[in-house]
């Protein structure tokens, strides 16, 4: 008996199949089929679109798993040639990004101009109410990051601060705005050093970031000059906060408390802001620790000559009087106005070379000579203030080397610089003093707490 041949033999090519030879079956055949379409249409709703977003997902799971060429015959064969199914809208990496970087004299039309940005879009973003409040003034330094596709905006961002950030978007064809918060959390840690050779070697090795060492530096800038006051076995203790957001450190926040041994002196400071978030540090009696003037025009410097009136002067080989200070610093490094002031003069004078002179309230003055060039701001007439870059240190004039002299007048008499005591600045005022000496004294408590810890410490190792 022979066996019938196997349908699943065959291949999957088109065939053509032979007319029924059995009349009876070809009608019930065809009778069936008619009431199936009957049913369907019965059945089925008007609209096929319905089945849209089905075909969608099972098209996307197949692009998905597929390889690249199953994926360009499937859109090609199934979305392209299917009206029926809309093509995805572009994703947003899709999106050409650009970041514009503030530059001086810049402004967003000059940027969208050069960009190649759509500028009817710039109209439309600069009527909202939060693009005029923070995009219409920018300054050098900001950072402005647009998504576009074909020279359209997409959306819009600019970081306003640590917390805010302005976001725009067009959504049914109309710009939005909102300023997105992202909270931030702020940790207290404690840092401890000694010294033994800088303070910016001690305190970079016990952890400390460059801008808290610049914020330490700072605070006991009228106590301390950190080249000349500085001794072997100094030590700093600080209570500083830690930025983070989102589980992330950021950066370092502003010290809290510190203490500085110097030299046999313990030097406190305590921060303390006022109803109107006006910051400012206090020693624990609510003296300020800023000073009508700093201790030295220059930072990372070391006194190459010191105040004396019977120096032998090393050029001229006779003695003559130095009176002031010398600071030996690279050629170029900043010299800093003592304190606020107004510039009297400015030019070469002599053998001092290129030279400052500032005048501060009615009596004192104080003079910075041997620059290389001064700073634009500093002409003659004009104001600065405290800490301002005035100019740069050279050797015009004569001079051995690279330094700045310094000379502080009282009454156009001269005074040694780093032994005239000056006037502190105002004490906290009385409305917040109970309120300082609440938090001073549970800072103080906090700090030697942390003290305490270190000794035993350092006792049992």
């Amino acid at each position: 008996m022979s066996r019938p041949k196997s349908k699943l033999r065959k291949d999957y090519k088109t065939i053509h199949t032979p007319k029924s030879k059995n009349p009876k079956r070809a009608y019930w055949f065809l009778f069936g089929l008619g009431v199936s379409v009957i049913g369907m249409n019965f059945f089925l709703p008007e609209n096929n679109n319905v089945d849209e977003p089905k075909r969608t997902l099972e098209v996307s799971k197949v692009i998905k798993e597929s390889d690249p060429q199953t994926t360009k015959r499937i859109l090609n064969e199934e979305i392209e040639d299917d009206p029926a199914i809309v093509t995805p809208v572009k994703n947003p990496e899709n999106y050409n990004n650009i970041k514009l970087m503030i530059e001086p004299r810049d402004n967003l039309e000059y940027l969208f101009k050069k960009n190649k940005i759509d500028l009817g879009n710039l109209s439309e973003i600069m009527q909202l109410a939060d693009a005029q409040k923070y995009l219409r003034l920018l300054k050098p330094g900001d950072l402005i990051e647009i998504n576009i596709d074909q020279g359209k905006v997409i959306n819009l961002k600019k970081k306003l601060n640590l917390t805010d950030t302005l976001f725009i978007a067009k959504t049914n064809n109309k710009f939005l705005s909102e300023v997105i918060k992202r909270p931030i959390e702020i940790k207290k840690k404690f840092g401890h050093g000694i010294i033994k050779s800088s303070l910016y070697e001690s305190a970079a090795k016990s952890g400390l970031t460059d801008k808290l060492i610049m914020n330490l530096a700072d605070i006991y800038a009228w106590d301390i000059d950190f080249v000349y006051d500085i001794r072997i076995d100094d030590t700093f203790y600080v209570l500083y906060e830690e930025i983070w957001q989102d589980g992330k450190y950021i950066t370092d926040g502003e010290i809290i408390i510190s203490e500085f041994n110097n030299n046999g002196r313990k030097l406190k400071a305590i921060r303390f802001k006022d109803k109107n978030e006006n910051l400012e540090y206090f020693n624990p009696e609510g003296q300020s620790m800023q000073k009508a003037f700093l201790k030295a025009p220059v930072d990372s410097a070391r006194i190459s000559s010191g105040f004396n009136p019977n120096r032998k002067h090393p050029v001229l080989n006779t003695i003559r009087a130095h009176r002031g200070v010398d600071y030996a610093a690279p050629r170029g490094t900043r010299i800093k106005a003592v304190s606020d002031g107004t510039v009297i003069f400015r030019g070469n004078k002599g053998n001092y070379g290129k030279t400052i002179i500032l005048k501060h309230g009615r009596n004192i003055t104080t003079l910075y000579a041997h620059m290389s060039n001064y700073a634009k701001a500093a002409k003659p007439g004009r104001s600065v203030n405290q800490g301002q870059t005035i100019g740069y240190i050279g050797s015009t004039g004569l001079a051995t080397g690279p330094h700045v002299h310094y000379e502080y007048r009282v009454n156009e008499v001269h005074k040694n610089p780093s032994k005239v005591k000056t006037p502190r600045a105002q004490p906290i005022k009385d409305e917040f003093r109970n309120q300082f000496h609440g938090i001073s004294q549970s800072l103080l408590d906090e700090l030697n707490n942390y003290k305490n810890t270190q000794n035993i410490a350092l006792l049992r190792n």
